[in-house]
């Protein structure tokens, strides 16, 4: 097995220094594709226990991918040769992120392969703390929401008033809560209460934070909220094959009102169904690939760069900051994804507006090209450590809870890397909290 990965690994290294070879968007997405379905090949006939770097390559091909090796032509014709470039630095990237994560996957398996562990068994009971924090999270929420909520179903985004009127801290605080309260109520009534019918009351409670997410048209907390959701409730659960359809139709059909939710949120759920003409193309384009336009959000960024200087860290150290609230520091910088779209006055944007540059979009904007690569091997190998973290579920069922945002997290990172790093921080402080509000009791037993 060993001996196959460094195989792998050397290809998809061949594969990225091939990249820069061609000039075609479709060649470009092309030995991205191949180099997915090798390496998911290799993956799933070995049985390793690589669930995380699936995760990313699925998202690359969802978010990317597809866009790319599909409507190369349309790229080109709107975006000029500059896309090539971009192309060539989101597979480039790609593909050293999957190096860096199975050069980590190869070292450390050989490292502990053959050491004795001790691990912790737990099990968990409720206490009023925990109710409390539960039930005034959920109010909380709810009060927080409804009034936002109602005005966006005939006006949309334009009726609405709690991105423009509330702090960055406060809508990530929004944000957090909505992403990871249907997980916790989850977690909550199958490993705490331990009630059997753990999946309807989960379903049922988290239904008004879906449907208020999905009204006021926010698609990335939609998804990661009832990803989590589903994800506890299923995780070591035996499910059988009609289980598998359904939740396959199930899937596919979220992903289809997800895009028709941003089609309509400019202009109200309501208006939008009453109008004619309406395409619905698009989305049903979307249950299979969604066109977020990274190409030509990174064909912007390298042209700008080509003629500015790069920021040398201070875009990517938005991370370390951003929880510091505006009234107190009025000059904060703002995210790459909303500046430089104004900077290069591309217009069309509205004032709450900004765009998606991609995982390693600020690793360029920082470092260049170099930087960018760099910085992908470096995220390989933190994709792995996180797989590593979330394989302990077998003895602490507690690390399920980790498992529900950490697998929304690296699919959405695909896309904006920052924002889901800063709702990935809130959910993990959240889950901290969460835990010290529940008994825990621990058994210690040894495993080969």
């Amino acid at each position: 097995m060993y001996i196959l990965l460094i195989i792998l690994i050397t290809f998809l290294g061949s594969m990225s220094a091939v990249v820069f070879l061609f000039d075609s968007i479709q060649v470009i997405f092309g030995i991205a594709l191949v180099s997915i379905i090798l390496t998911s090949f290799i993956i799933l006939i070995f049985k390793l226990r690589i669930r995380l770097l699936l995760v990313w390559q699925v998202a690359f091909l969802y978010i990317i991918g597809f866009e790319g090796f599909l409507h190369h032509n349309e790229i080109v014709f709107n975006y000029g040769s500059g896309a090539i470039r971009a192309s060539k630095y989101l597979v480039v990237t790609f593909l050293l992120t999957n190096i860096g994560y199975l050069l980590f996957f190869l070292l450390d398996n050989k490292k502990n392969g053959t050491k004795r562990k001790y691990i912790y068994q737990e099990s968990y009971k409720p206490t009023a703390l925990s109710l409390i924090l539960i039930v005034s999270t959920y109010l909380v929420y709810i009060f927080m929401n409804i009034d936002n909520t109602v005005s966006s179903i005939y006006g949309g985004r334009s009726a609405a008033t709690l991105e423009g009127s509330l702090s960055f801290l406060h809508s990530a605080t929004n944000n957090v809560i909505s992403m990871i309260l249907p997980a916790i109520l989850a977690f909550t009534f199958r490993y705490i209460y331990n009630f059997k019918k753990y999946v309807l009351f989960s379903i049922v409670l988290s239904i008004p934070i879906i449907l208020i997410l999905f009204i006021q048209g926010t698609r990335f907390p939609l998804l990661f909220s009832i990803a989590g959701l589903l994800l506890v409730l299923l995780i070591n659960v035996k499910i059988k094959l009609k289980n598998i359809i359904a939740l396959t139709l199930v899937g596919l059909t979220l992903l289809f009102l997800s895009e028709l939710m941003v089609a309509s949120r400019g202009v109200g759920i309501v208006n939008y169904l009453n109008a004619t003409g309406n395409d619905l193309q698009e989305n049903v384009q979307g249950i299979f690939y969604s066109r977020e336009g990274v190409i030509r959000t990174n064909t912007w960024m390298i042209e700008y760069f080509d003629e500015n200087p790069h920021l040398y860290g201070a875009s990517s150290s938005f991370v370390l900051f951003f929880w510091v609230p505006r009234v107190i520091w009025p000059e904060k910088p703002t995210m790459l994804g909303y500046w430089l779209i104004r900077e290069i006055n591309i217009g069309g944007f509205g004032e709450g507006h900004s765009v998606s540059f991609g995982f390693a979009g600020d690793a360029y904007a920082d470092f260049g090209l170099l930087g960018g690569m760099i910085f992908s091997l470096l995220l390989g190998c933190v994709i792995y450590i996180l797989e590593r973290r979330n394989n302990k579920v077998l003895f602490s069922k507690y690390n399920i809870l980790y498992i529900a945002i950490t697998y929304p997290f690296i699919f959405f990172g695909m896309r904006s890397l920052q924002t889901s790093l800063i709702n990935f921080i809130g959910m993990i402080f959240f889950l901290w909290i969460f835990r010290r509000t529940i008994k825990v009791d621990k058994s210690i037993k040894e495993i080969e």
